[in-house]
């Protein structure tokens, strides 16, 4: 019972906190809460007016006085007329309020949906926004402990189950709602005896609700899961289309996905069941509950005094009570698929954004960065990926990184702009500790190539002049790509410059792409310069090229370089051997061949690459 009651209360939080998005749009929520409930009146006034309609024709009304409990159009008309021949007042009137009942009940009807599609898209905008500000903020510890695909997942799929929790469930709870106790205030009005045998079935709807709740919730979080896993499979399978085609594994990955699909598919089956089950049983028991009353009606003496057209629009109100009930039961398929999806966006937006306790900013930078006994585990890992790393790089040096694959070359260069924090010793940036500075101005002094390089599905200029660097001049932009060799390929394109270069620069050879992300750093002109395997993509004659343009670049800032190809860097000022997270030798390229260690094994022809 407990548990019960918790989960509910849970459920409780997540609407409320859904519902706070709400409140800057809550002038259309109120519209739309009017709509609708001038579309319930409507309902309830088209069934009085059967009612009338009866007793007109039986010559009999509230105003002449042979009932105790007209309807409430043959009250007004008692109270505010007399009626000497309800007959042929009923012959003008009712045709009247016919069509004026339909033109109130489409009004209300279209302000109703328009208004809550208006709050459903806002409630959508501000999710998304929110969860694609707050991905660019998360620690990389959290992006790289999560599939991509489920974050995509969650932005896309996801939200639009919260909106139909705020759309079509708010519609179907107002409308149909605000209908279900508009006709029971009508059903209480006209006899309220009667109207005690519907509330026996109000325990057991409740039951079976509370029942399928739960089974609801399970397969919403079961569905949610399977379409992140469908993105997945879909986003790798795109990126590794040529792996795919030269390996010959299309057919695994169609396993893959038709795996991934066909648990889909079985969720939504489980959920079709379950949805498809509860309408009927609802709509069973509401009939249940009007076979008693028309028994009742029939074989009692508590309708007698009732005129005949108060006891056939009782009926009809009871029957019409039915499917507006029904609807507001079986919404709760969506509310329940919403609050799980609710809770795995509310799980990322509750996640701490990158820690940023610096206060201290640098206006100029002159590049001399120091290591002071540097430890560095990662998150949930047991073994430290650095120990004790030591060295500095005055300004304007290059310093090289070397080592075989996984020994933490890259998790060091990674340290500098704090993608994550060392869990123990100091970095220092001229000086000043690198934790406390502010993220932002750390990062604004340094530029990155990486081996893993990102373009975007925009032109080759806007690809340069990328974020911070968007207003940059293009004659800034051409000189970049001067000193980074892509200038003249660039000309060569269709359309130069603003050419489209397609998503993540597909249209471009792997060369083009490290050189436009070259030219991107080159661009920033920053004071320290990270290369991650930077010319890992260039042939022998663009590499050369550009290390001679390099060179000149790298002269006035800090460059930390990471390569397996030695000879790129064999002019720098300082090379550290890294292995299984340590410094094992340091020095230039001639010392640490003359000493013939780990360095002079490497940096011989027969050595394996790594």
């Amino acid at each position: 019972m407990a548990k019960k009651a918790s989960s509910f209360k849970k459920d409780v939080r997540l609407y409320k906190r859904l519902l706070t998005y709400l409140l800057p749009v809550k002038w259309a929520f109120f519209m739309s809460f009017v709509g609708f409930g001038l579309y319930a009146a409507m309902d309830v006034l088209a069934v009085d007016i059967l009612q009338y309609l009866i007793d007109s024709l039986g010559g009999e009304t509230a105003a002449i006085g042979k009932i105790e409990t007209g309807g409430i159009i043959a009250n007004f008309l008692s109270d505010n007329f007399h009626i000497s021949d309800p007959l042929t007042m009923a012959k003008t009137l009712i045709p009247v309020l016919m069509v004026l009942i339909a033109v109130f009940r489409g009004f209300g009807s279209f302000m109703g949906n328009f208004f809550m599609r208006y709050v459903g898209n806002s409630v959508v905008l501000k999710l998304r926004n929110e969860l694609f500000e707050q991905l660019t903020q998360l620690p990389m510890a959290y992006i790289n402990g999560k599939q991509s695909g489920k974050l995509v997942s969650r932005i896309t799929y996801n939200v639009e189950q919260v909106t139909s929790a705020v759309t079509n469930a708010l519609t179907t709870l107002f409308r149909d709602g605000l209908t279900v106790v508009c006709l029971f205030a009508y059903l209480v009005y006209v006899n309220y005896k009667l109207t005690l045998t519907f509330l026996v079935v109000i325990p057991l709807i409740g039951i079976i609700v509370s029942v399928v709740s739960k089974r609801f919730r399970l397969i919403s979080h079961r569905l949610q899961n399977s379409m992140g896993d469908i993105t997945q499979v879909v986003t790798e399978a795109v990126n590794s289309s040529q792996d795919m085609r030269v390996y010959g594994a299309q057919v695994s990955e169609n396993g893959r996905f038709q795996k991934a699909t066909q648990y889909n598919f079985r969720q939504r089956i489980k959920e079709a069941i379950a949805d498809a089950a509860l309408s009927p049983t609802v709509q069973i028991l509401l009939t249940v509950a009007i076979a008693l009353l028309v028994w009742i009606g029939l074989n009692s003496h508590s309708v007698s005094s009732l005129s005949p057209g108060s006891f056939v629009a009782y009926l009809v109100a009871a029957g019409a009570i039915a499917k507006p009930f029904r609807q507001v039961t079986s919404v709760l398929s969506t509310i329940q698929k919403a609050l799980a999806a609710a809770e795995d966006i509310f799980t990322q937006l509750d996640e701490d954004i990158e820690v940023d306790n610096g206060t201290k900013t640098l206006s100029h930078v002159k590049g001399k960065l120091s290591f002071h006994n540097v430890h560095f585990t990662y998150p949930g890992a047991e073994k430290e990926t650095l120990k004790g790393i030591s060295f500095e790089a005055k300004p304007g040096e290059m310093v090289a990184l070397v080592g075989s694959s996984g020994g933490g070359k890259s998790t060091l260069a990674g340290l500098i702009p704090r993608f994550y924090d060392a869990t123990g010793g100091q970095i220092v940036l001229d000086d000043v500790p690198i934790n406390e500075l502010t993220l932002n101005n750390l990062r604004s002094h340094i530029a990155l190539v990486s081996q893993n390089v990102v373009l975007f599905n925009d032109t080759v200029a806007n690809n340069i002049a990328y974020g911070e660097m968007e207003n940059y001049r293009f004659e800034d932009v051409e000189r970049a790509s001067r000193l980074a060799h892509a200038h003249d390929f660039i000309l060569r394109l269709p359309q130069g410059y603003d050419t489209p270069i397609g998503d993540n620069g597909v249209l471009l050879s792997g060369g083009q792409r490290q050189r436009i992300a070259i030219a991107r750093a080159i661009l920033k002109d920053a004071p320290i310069l990270i290369m991650d395997e930077a010319t890992s993509a260039l042939d022998n004659e663009s590499e050369q090229l550009i290390q001679s343009a390099l060179l000149d670049v790298m002269k006035d800032r800090t460059t930390l370089v990471i390569a397996h190809r030695l000879t790129t860097i064999q002019r720098a000022d300082k090379i550290l051997v890294v292995q299984a997270g340590e410094i094992v030798e340091k020095g230039t390229h001639v010392e640490l061949v003359a000493s013939e260690g780990h360095y002079a094994k490497l940096n011989q022809p027969s050595s394996p690459p790594y």
